[in-house]
């Protein structure tokens, strides 16, 4: 009967260190998609910021504003 309850108590604890590692794994896990997803929103502000600027630049050059062509020219050198 002792080695039942010893054979028991071994098997709560090995449950118990599992339990724990796969608790570690998941917050890397959730921390990695954490990261993940920061990374994404900053790429598509970025994206979204050049969009409407191009446009912007288009409409402008479009209805005569040439001197806004030269603007990346500019900005380059600073």
């Amino acid at each position: 009967m002792e080695a039942l309850h010893l054979e028991v108590s071994k098997a709560e604890v090995n449950a118990l260190k599992q339990s724990q590692r796969f608790a570690r794994e998941m917050a890397k896990a959730t921390e990695f998609c954490k990261t993940a997803c920061r990374t994404l929103r900053l790429a598509l502000t970025n994206m979204g910021a050049r969009v409407r600027a191009a446009f912007t630049m288009g409409l402008l050059q479009q209805f005569g504003c040439e001197h806004i062509a030269e603007f990346p020219n500019f900005a380059k050198e600073v």
